[in-house]
C-alpha cells in the first residue's frame, strides 16, 4: 500500500526536506497518490496525538473543523504565501519573529543574508545596495511557477506578527480595492490602460519618517485620505513575486544610480524616491495619454508606473521610532468581562481561528480562549490593531523585550510551536474572496520544512534538532528571552 512517496513523505517529516518538492504537489494527479498523501497525513496526525511527550497534551483531542485545513496537496486553483525576511541568522531577534509567525501558522520564512556583501573586486558593498540587491536577486531567481505567488517582505527584520495570515491578506486585498476604486474615479480608462496603472505592490507608511536623510526625497510627507502627512517606509510590502521584482529592479538601479553620483542613501529614501517618481509620472498622464503611444508599454526595465500603493490605514503594520510620539501605541484588551464592548474587536479578528487554535487541539484551560481575551498593540493614532509590529533601528531598545513580552501567546509558545512542528502540510490561511463571490481561496505554504528558516541558497536551517541544537538552538540563542517560560532551549519533540 505504501508507495516511494509516502515513504518520503514520512521521512521529511522528521528530517525537513531543503524545500518543498511542488512539482510532486502539482503534477501527480493520479487519486491514487492523493489518497495515499491523505492517509500518510492522518497517520501523522495520530501520531502526533498519541506521542508521550509532557509538552503535548495527552488528553487534547485532534481538533479538525471540517476537512479544509486537513493534510493534503494544493490544486491547481489554489496559491502560495511567501515570507521573504532579510536579516541575519543565529540571533534572538530573528527567532524571535519566527516563533511569533509560527504560532500564527504562517509559512517558514525565506532568509535573506545580506550582510559583508563584497563586489567583483573585493571591496565592501554599499549596505542599502547590498541588502536591495539581494533581496532582488531572491526574486529574480525563482521558477516561473511562483510568478504568481503572493509574497511578503518583511524589509525590516525587526518584526513581529500579531494576527493571522487570514487577517493580513484580507487586508491586503481590501487596501488593494479601495485603490483600484480610488484610481478609477481619479483617471479615465484611457490613462488608466496606457499608463499601465493598478494596485500591485503594497508599501507601507509611518507617521514619522525613518529615512536618515533629512533632506531630499528621503522625508517627503505624502497626504494621507485624512489629510495627515505620512512618509513611505520600506519596512514592509506586498505584492505578487512578478510585480514586486519590477519593483526590487528599479530600487537597485535607483541606488546605484545615488552612490555613482555619491549621494547619501538609505532604503526608505530609496523607495520613498520611487513613489515620488511614479506619482509625478501619473499626474502627467491625462496631458499625454491621448497622444504618446509610447506609454502603452509593459517591459519591466522601462517601467514608469511600479503599482505602489501606500498602505495609509495603519491597518498591516506599526513601526516603533524614535519619532514615534510617545502615547502613539498602546496595549489593549477586548474582554467583554473587563467593560469592552462586544463590538469593539474587529470583525477580520474575531472570526479568524481563535489564538490557541491548532490542528492537534491544545491545552484544555486555554485552547478554546478566543479573541477577547488576549492583549494586542494597537495603534491609536489611526485606531488599528496591525497585524505586524515592526521596531526602527532607532527605536527605544526597551521595546525588544518590554513590548515581547507582552505579546498574546506568552507563557504558551513553546507549546504552540511542538503543534506547529507537528502539523502536518496544510494551509497557511483559508478565506473568502468577498471580491469574487466569497469564493473560498487556500495559500498554502512553500516550504513544507518546519520549523525553521529557508535560506535564499535552498538550504533549510531547523530551528533544533532532539538535543536543541540548531539556527535558534542552546549555543546559538538565548531561548529564555524567546519563551520566556524558564524551561531553557527548545527540543525537536517529534520522533
Amino acid at each position: 500500500m505504501w508507495s516511494e512517496d509516502t515513504d518520503q513523505l514520512l521521512r521529511n517529516e522528521k528530517e525537513p526536506p531543503a524545500n518543498l518538492p511542488q512539482h510532486r504537489l502539482l503534477n501527480h494527479q493520479s487519486k491514487r497518490t492523493g489518497i495515499i498523501v491523505f492517509i500518510a497525513g492522518l497517520l501523522l496526525i495520530i501520531l502526533a496525538a498519541s506521542y508521550p511527550a509532557k509538552r503535548i497534551s495527552s488528553t487534547a483531542e485532534i481538533h479538525i473543523p471540517g476537512t479544509k485545513y486537513s493534510p493534503g496537496r494544493p490544486s491547481a486553483e489554489d496559491h502560495y504565501l511567501q515570507i521573504i525576511l532579510p536579516t541575519r541568522l543565529n540571533t534572538t531577534e530573528s527567532c524571535k519573529t519566527l516563533l511569533t509567525g509560527a504560532v500564527l501558522n504562517y509559512p517558514s520564512p525565506w532568509v535573506v543574508n545580506w550582510q559583508e556583501k563584497h563586489g567583483e573586486q573585493g571591496n565592501v558593498v554599499d549596505p542599502t545596495l547590498a541588502k536591495l540587491e539581494s533581496i532582488f536577486n531572491l526574486l529574480k531567481n525563482k521558477s516561473p511557477k511562483h510568478e504568481n505567488d503572493t509574497a511578503v517582505v518583511l524589509a525590516n527584520p525587526n518584526t513581529w506578527f500579531q494576527l493571522r495570515p487570514e487577517v493580513l491578506l484580507s487586508r491586503y486585498w481590501d487596501l488593494q480595492h479601495d485603490q483600484a476604486k480610488s484610481l478609477k474615479k481619479k483617471y479615465d480608462d484611457t490613462t488608466l490602460r496606457m499608463g499601465s496603472i493598478k494596485p500591485k505592490v503594497l508599501i507601507t507608511a509611518q507617521n514619522a519618517c525613518q529615512s536618515m536623510q533629512s533632506e531630499g526625497s528621503g522625508c517627503i510627507a505624502f497626504q494621507a485620505p485624512d489629510k495627515s502627512p505620512r512618509y513611505i517606509s520600506h519596512s514592509l510590502l506586498i505584492g505578487k513575486y512578478s510585480d514586486l521584482r519590477i519593483v526590487y529592479r528599479h530600487a537597485v538601479a535607483r541606488a546605484r544610480a545615488a552612490i555613482a553620483a555619491n549621494e547619501a542613501i538609505d532604503e526608505h529614501s530609496i523607495f520613498a524616491h520611487l513613489y515620488s517618481q511614479q506619482e509625478s509620472h501619473r499626474r502627467s498622464l491625462p496631458k499625454r495619454a491621448a497622444v504618446d503611444k509610447e506609454l502603452d508599454h509593459d517591459h519591466e526595465t522601462y517601467r514608469k508606473d511600479f503599482g505602489l500603493y501606500a498602505d495609509f490605514s495603519g491597518s498591516l503594520s506599526y513601526t516603533a521610532s524614535a519619532n514615534s510620539l510617545s502615547d502613539e501605541a498602546t496595549w489593549v484588551h477586548h474582554d467583554p468581562l473587563k467593560g469592552a464592548s462586544k463590538n469593539s474587536l474587529p470583525k477580520d479578528i474575531s472570526s479568524s481561528p481563535p489564538p490557541f487554535w491548532t490542528i492537534f487541539g491544545s491545552n484544555h484551560k486555554w485552547s478554546s480562549r478566543p479573541w477577547t481575551s488576549v492583549p494586542f498593540l494597537m495603534n491609536k493614532s489611526v485606531n488599528k490593531i496591525p497585524v505586524l509590529i515592526q521596531r526602527a533601528a532607532d527605536a527605544d531598545p526597551s521595546f525588544a523585550s518590554v513590548w515581547y513580552e507582552k505579546l498574546w501567546f506568552h507563557p504558551h509558545g513553546r507549546e504552540l510551536l511542538d503543534h506547529f512542528a507537528f502539523t502536518f502540510y496544510v494551509p497557511s490561511a483559508i478565506l473568502k474572496d468577498k471580491w469574487r463571490g466569497d469564493k473560498e481561496m487556500r495559500f498554502w505554504p512553500p516550504v513544507f520544512a518546519k520549523p525553521g528558516f529557508e535560506t535564499d541558497d535552498n538550504k533549510f536551517q531547523k530551528w533544533a534538532n532532539k538535543k536543541g541544537e540548531g539556527i535558534c538552538g542552546k549555543d546559538v540563542v538565548d531561548s529564555e528571552m524567546i519563551f520566556l517560560d524558564g524551561r531553557g532551549e527548545w527540543v525537536d519533540p517529534r520522533p
